[in-house]
């Protein structure tokens, strides 16, 4: 099974996140990412863009765990700063969750 490391904030976002039919591991925050990167093997990591300085840092360490970021962000330089450390962005909408599957599943 998939097993996916989610870094959100929001519980509407984080409740749309669990319709994913994948194992889901769920923090709320930088210390908790941090531990359970470390403890555990995931296969993608999604993060909303509160997880930035985390996923830039997992990055530049070698981190090879393909990754996605979440935002509600719409201006471009927002997009352009995820695209230059985590490998898909999606924009927060009624829509993503599929998205996301096609991403995964790909």
């Amino acid at each position: 099974m998939i097993k996916i490391l989610i870094y959100e904030t929001n519980s509407y976002w984080i409740e749309n996140l669990k319709l994913l039919p994948y194992e889901l591991d769920f923090c709320f925050s930088e210390e908790e990412a941090y531990k359970k990167t470390y403890k555990h093997k995931y296969d993608f990591y999604i993060f909303d863009f509160e997880g930035y300085s985390i996923l830039k840092e997992l990055k530049e360490s070698g981190d090879k765990t393909l990754s996605i970021f979440l935002s509600s962000f719409e201006d471009f330089n927002s997009q352009k700063k995820a695209y230059e450390i985590a490998d898909d962005f999606f924009k927060k909408s009624c829509t993503y969750i599929e998205e996301i599957k096609i991403k995964i599943e790909s």
